[in-house]
This record gives structure tokens, sequence and C-alpha cells, in this order.
């Protein structure tokens, strides 16, 4: 009946051993070598077949589209959707954005939103609206992420700016 106990306890100490043997050892696979390296991926983008020109140009198409379509009154606008509009891939145009304009897909239609309000603002025709129809007939789609987003941007709450306009 004592050959239990010490088994068990002999048990557990070996495991505890080679739980700790595996966790201080030094590493199995040396990534340092100059071959390991150079087939090792690096950078989110790394498979990106676009050259300068084409991601030049596809930013060209990105922001003629937007402004002459004015896709980002939609409040509705999904990234597939430009996808489709520009006939290129989700990883093109997800590179274009993030590493030819340093904004993501959100921040780059935001920011067009914020300037339609902006210019809504200035425009003495809707002098007369509120901020928040503005901000609805410019694409955002709630109070709470006009605020954040206008404020990001422009440094100001949509009312300080709407003040300083007038």
């Amino acid at each position: 009946s004592l050959i239990r106990p010490i088994l068990t306890m002999s048990f557990i100490i070996i495991i505890w051993i080679l739980g700790y043997r595996g966790l201080t050892q030094k590493e199995i696979y040396n990534t340092n070598d100059e071959k390991t390296k150079a087939t090792v991926p690096t950078g989110k983008y790394n498979r990106s077949s676009l050259t300068k020109e084409e991601t030049n140009e596809l930013k060209k198409q990105l922001t003629h589209i937007m402004d002459s379509e004015k896709l980002f009154l939609n409040p509705e606008l999904k990234f597939d959707d430009l996808v489709k509009k520009l006939n290129t891939s989700r990883n093109d145009l997800s590179y274009t954005l993030n590493q030819g304009l340093n904004k993501n897909f959100y921040m780059f239609v935001n920011e067009y939103r914020v300037n339609e309000v902006i210019r809504l603002m200035k425009d003495s025709s809707s002098g007369h609206q509120k901020i928040l129809a503005l901000a609805f007939d410019s694409g955002f789609n709630s109070k709470p992420s006009f605020n954040a987003v206008f404020k990001k941007i422009t440094g100001k709450t949509p009312s300080a700016y709407r003040e300083k306009c007038n």
C-alpha cells in the first residue's frame, strides 16, 4: 500500500522535471540565420503583387470614384462595395489604403464624411439644419460614432467647429 504513493510522487517529480527542462531549454530552431530570414515572411502585406505605380494608380481611381460618385454618402457602404466598384482584389485595396494612404477603410470613408459635414456647415443654404441632420446627410448613421470621428479628425466637437465657422 506504500508503493502507490511513492509511484505517484515519483511520477509527479518526473513530469515536473521534464516540464522545467522544456521551459528552460535553448531554442530548438535558430531563426537568426540568413537562410531562414529570407524565407520567413515579414510584414502584413508581404504577398501584395502591386508595384508602387499600381498602388498610386489605384489610389487615384479610389479618390476619383469617392469624389465623383460620393460613395461615402451611403451609410451602408462596405469595403467589398469599393472592391467591386474598382474591380480590384480585397488584398490590393487593403494594401493601397493601409500602405498608400496610411488609413484603414473606416478612417478613409469617415474623413470624406467629415469633410462633407464641414462643407455643409459652411454652406449658407444648410446653415439652419441641425448638426446631426448634416451628419446623417453625409453618410454617418449614428450620433456617437459621428461625434467621436469628427473630434478625432478635426480636434473639435461638431458644435465647437460650427461656432468657429459662423
